[in-house]
This record gives structure tokens, sequence and C-alpha cells, in this order.
């Protein structure tokens, strides 16, 4: 499992990689010291194997999922299910408040 963090304005975003083809990987996050919104946007590529990639031949090999919206908890901490061979984004959002 890989995973970095970037800040842009009142957004942090962590990417998350999990390369392993069959397991998926439990990531507790905890953000302290930064009030955020309750809804978190999550972006997701699946794909069989972490080096695959699309062709004309076969397009849908690396897939982008819908977005969907996690929870994050009062406290700023989360549960996120990372899927085997998955590259999740993560968007946190600042509530305004410090």
């Amino acid at each position: 499992m890989t995973h970095c963090a970037s800040r842009s304005g009142d957004k942090l975003y962590i990417a998350l990689l999990n390369k392993d083809d069959q397991q998926p990987v439990e990531i507790r996050i905890s953000i302290r010291d930064w009030q955020l919104k309750t809804a978190v946007e999550t972006h997701e590529v699946r794909a069989n194997t972490y080096l695959a990639e699309n062709t004309i031949e076969r397009p849908e090999t690396v897939t982008l999922a819908d977005p969907k919206v996690d929870r994050v908890e009062v406290s700023g901490k989360m549960t996120y299910l990372l899927k085997p061979n998955t590259l999740a984004v993560l968007r946190f959002q600042s509530d305004g408040t410090r």
C-alpha cells in the first residue's frame, strides 16, 4: 500500500494505492487540527493488475468508478477499505472553522 497527501486551499487530497491483486487493505485515517466537513468524495480507478493499461482492443481494462460520498467522523477519523489493484483519491474539505 502506498499513499500521499496534498492540500490545496480548503481541500485535502489523500491518494491511496493498493498494488496487491487479491487482498484489500483497511486504512484508518485520522486528521488532526483541521475541522472537516463530514462528507468525503472518493474516486477509484480499478484494474486486474496495477500494470494494466487501456488499449484500442481493450478499452475497459482500467476503469474509473463513479465518485461516491463517504463520511468522516466529527473527530476527523474514518476507515476506508481499499480494494485490490485500486487507486483511490479521497477529497476532504475544511468546514471553514479553525
